[in-house]
């Protein structure tokens, strides 16, 4: 089932209009949910792809990073409980993606765990239960090493990256592989330095565009509080979504983080549909990713 997306009736609650439809446009809307707890048992799924109606979602993003590390019958009843979830939320019309990853994935260790999560989702292709889309969620720009070590840690990350290419070639994975960078990535901040790789000394977004094959794409997370001008999503992302080489979504932040000018979480529900609306329009972009359910299902439940 291929969802079409929501942005027209993204987030409409079922209590403002219960005729309203919610496939109205070619954006698709997603969100991840990183608690394992929401969809482990038949009656937390129910209630999640219940959620996920209600929020007029096309697609779900669920954490699988434990596939890294677990074997025999917990893998085995993980990825019954990953299959039981794709039947329940497809027969409802919505899509069941994986997210994964560790800010230290980039390590050789993380090379092993990150084929670990690869074989499981190649596993359940074979079973007929493949996720949407594999999210790959490994930010080394997050950890206490980042600001002394931007290069070499630039560098591991396109290391990582292409080591995933490879073996995403390997398993033959049909499942679409995404990776997950900041907006800053092109150079546009002073954030991340231009770094040799493969013959060439460019910005790490750059890079990834030779890096990337056909069947995966870029997340780029421009998370602000508005669509518009300097600053705002659409201009954080221009550069990525301008370039036509390699697919490129956009991810936004609902949950509470600093600064509040990164995430939707202190605005309504109206002028996130508008805003995200904008944000469609003006780039173009496939999907628009929110991070995360819960911090978005509040901004959807009355105080």
């Amino acid at each position: 089932m291929i969802a079409v997306g929501a942005l027209g009736g993204f987030l409409l609650s079922r209590d403002d209009d219960s005729s309203a439809p919610c496939n109205v446009s070619d954006t698709r809307v997603s969100s991840y949910e990183w608690r394992e707890s929401s969809w482990r048992s038949a009656s937390a799924r129910d209630d999640l792809v219940r959620s996920a109606e209600e929020l007029c979602l096309d697609r779900l993003y669920v954490d699988i990073t434990g596939a890294a590390i677990v074997v025999g019958d917990e893998r085995a009843r993980l990825a019954a409980d990953v299959s039981a979830l794709v039947s329940l939320a497809d027969s409802r019309g919505i899509e069941v993606g994986a997210v994964a990853g560790d800010p230290w994935w980039p390590s050789p260790q993380g090379h092993v765990d990150a084929e670990a999560v690869l074989q499981f989702v190649a596993d359940l292709d074979a079973d007929g239960a493949a996720p949407a889309g594999l999210h790959i969620d490994a930010e080394p720009w997050g950890l206490d090493e980042w600001h002394d070590n931007k290069s070499e840690l630039s560098i591991a990350y396109l290391e990582f990256v292409d080591h995933v290419e490879q073996q995403r070639t390997r398993h033959e994975l049909t499942t679409p592989v995404v990776y997950l960078i900041p907006y800053w990535f092109d150079g546009s901040n002073g954030e991340a330095p231009r770094v040799s790789f493969d013959g060439d000394e460019l910005y790490p977004f750059d890079h990834l565009l030779n890096v990337v094959d056909d069947g995966a794409a870029l997340s780029v997370m421009a998370y602000r509080n508005r669509a518009l001008g300097e600053g705002g999503i659409v201009d954080l992302a221009s550069q990525e979504t301008a370039q036509q080489r390699v697919p490129v979504i956009i991810g936004v932040e609902t949950a509470s983080i600093d600064p509040p000018s990164a995430t939707f979480a202190d605005t309504d529900l109206p002028t996130l549909r508008n805003e995200l609306r904008l944000v469609a329009n003006r780039t173009g972009t496939p999907e628009i990713v929110i991070n995360d359910l819960p911090s978005l299902w509040l901004l959807a439940t009355p105080i």
